[in-house]
């Protein structure tokens, strides 16, 4: 008698899967692309307490000036991760997210005890279980009026700065002249 084997694994496994580290670099590249370099992304990551964090930033080199668009939260597995943004507000007791990151209180949010299971059940934060979620959750932040205001104010206040110093080159070149 013989024997056919039904596969129990997914069928729709992700063999080109990339890793958030990877996408967020990508992202910040084609940002600097889009923008001419006026407003680049700038990836940096922080491990500590059995974690790893990407930041993304945005960053106007003319004006020196830099925004925390969101983190991204992963252990060694790369998948699932916890994302975090500035914004980010719950009314569960006092748990409120203040800044992008932080490193003290990253282990009670997170990771709780060790050996549990990861991300916890009563997380609050957005969680993307594998690169198409994460990809989904990406986009909608990076799209959102918040981002979409951000990079707007970042580059009306790079315009004002160059109309301010060819105001200032032009009047130089009048007095210069006379």
């Amino acid at each position: 008698m013989a024997s056919t084997a039904t596969s129990l694994w997914p069928s729709d496994i992700q063999l080109d899967a990339r890793s958030p580290l990877s996408i967020l670099e990508e992202q910040a590249e084609l940002l600097a692309n889009q923008t001419g370099g006026a407003i680049i992304g700038r990836v940096t990551t922080v491990v500590g307490d059995g974690l790893t964090a990407h930041r993304l930033d945005v960053f106007a080199p003319e004006l020196n000036e830099s925004r925390r668009i969101f983190t991204v939260i992963q252990r060694s597995d790369l998948y699932p991760v916890v994302l975090e943004w500035d914004g980010l507000r719950v009314t569960k007791d006092v748990i409120t997210t203040k800044s992008m990151f932080q490193t003290e209180t990253i282990s009670e949010r997170v990771l709780g005890e060790i050996g549990t299971s990861w991300p916890k059940s009563t997380e609050w934060r957005p969680i993307a279980a594998n690169q198409a979620e994460f990809l989904e959750q990406l986009s909608k932040r990076m799209q959102s009026p918040a981002v979409k205001g951000l990079l707007d104010s970042l580059s009306a206040a790079i315009n004002m700065k160059r109309k301010s110093a060819n105001a200032s080159r032009t009047t130089n070149l009048a007095v210069g002249s006379a």
